[in-house]
């Protein structure tokens, strides 16, 4: 690495900093690899196993299926939510309501009382 990053640049490019030294030198060492940290690159071009190719694509369907139909419960659950927010709404409107009119009808009872006295 050290002799990447001391070499002079070549017809005009500049030296590797030491990131692009390290970085080629892990590309080509398997030291990464051994101890599991970096996968293993597939050396087949082929496309690979007709049958596991299904198998992933058959999955992925079923994935995609799934994701739809966690969607549209979430949705549902979702306007359950709007729907049951909009009745509490309502519900607090009717309290307020009710408090004031019983905040007035108590004002109202306390004249009354204090004309009778």
């Amino acid at each position: 690495m050290e002799s990447l990053v001391g070499e002079h640049g070549v017809e005009g490019k500049e030296s590797k900093t030491p990131i692009e030294a390290v970085a080629q030198v892990l590309a080509s060492s398997k030291f990464l690899q051994n101890i599991g940290l970096v996968p293993a690159t597939k050396k087949s071009s082929n496309g690979g196993d007709p049958t596991r190719v299904a198998d992933l694509e058959e999955e992925l369907e079923s994935e995609k299926q799934n994701t739809l139909e966690v969607r549209a419960q979430l949705d549902a659950l979702k306007k359950k939510v709007e729907e049951s927010e909009q009745a509490r709404d309502k519900e607090l409107e009717k309290i307020n309501d009710l408090q004031k009119g019983a905040d007035e009808t108590n004002a109202l009872l306390r004249r009354l009382f204090s004309l009778n006295k």
